[in-house]
């Protein structure tokens, strides 16, 4: 590491519970979800919450959604192929 990287941990806080960290994660899986759905309904859906109809979303989404989704990563794995072969 860098000299200009290192960090300094001036005071430890908490008793060693994971609930914090647990939060975090938990708050960082739902976005990631909410940026590749492009929606929240269906990221956030809890149980019992999660019967039939959400399922029908859920569906729906990736019916929707992957296909473009897709196609661009391919678009983008062909550039990225064609900038290394021409080197």
């Amino acid at each position: 590491m860098p000299a200009d990287m290192q960090i300094e941990i001036a005071k430890i806080s908490g008793g060693g519970d994971a609930t914090p960290h647990m939060a975090m994660v938990d708050w960082a899986e739902r976005s990631e979800s909410k940026a590749i759905l492009g929606q929240t309904m269906s990221a956030e859906t809890k149980p019992p919450a999660s019967a039939r109809g959400n399922a029908q979303l859920h569906r729906e989404v990736r019916e929707t959604s992957l296909p473009p989704m897709r196609a661009r990563l391919q678009q983008q794995l062909h550039a990225i192929s064609s900038i290394r072969c021409s080197r």
